[in-house]
């Protein structure tokens, strides 16, 4: 793996909502945004990911980041296909990839997570919108 990348030679995107790929090393991390959000918000981490020697890549997912009447047709499906287009994306440049999704873009996370265990070596959940309907399962 790749150490020490200097984060200001990440290129910028021409606009905050585009989706990127940073190519480091044959471990990659998917970035998946949460709802109304776009890849920006996964940038920062993104960044510091890139600078330690991951591959990184964030998706858009379908509908956000353009106009309001695009996401009022999306329904979670389609987002899900964003998130599994991404996944074919990064499988492409690295053998393990890790999952990372913020508030809804973690719940799709973990349902790529389970449709893909076989491609998906980790996850990780921030902010996760999750309600546990089970009360064993409750702290």
């Amino acid at each position: 793996m790749a150490e020490g990348i200097d984060v200001a030679t990440i290129p910028s995107a021409e606009t905050p909502t585009d989706p990127f790929l940073w190519r480091a090393s044959d471990l990659g991390c998917l970035l998946v945004h949460g709802f109304t959000g776009t890849p920006y918000e996964m940038r920062f981490l993104g960044e510091r990911l890139y600078a330690a020697g991951y591959t990184v890549s964030a998706v858009r997912l379908a509908g956000h980041a353009t106009r309001v009447e695009d996401l009022e047709r999306c329904r979670w499906r389609d987002w899900y296909g964003s998130v599994e287009r991404g996944l074919d994306d990064l499988a492409a440049h690295c053998s393990v990839v890790v999952a990372i999704g913020l508030s809804l873009g973690s719940l799709l996370t973990l349902r790529l997570a389970h449709a893909h265990r076989e491609r998906i070596r980790a996850i990780v959940l921030l902010a996760t919108a999750l309600r546990l309907a089970r009360r064993p399962l409750r702290p």
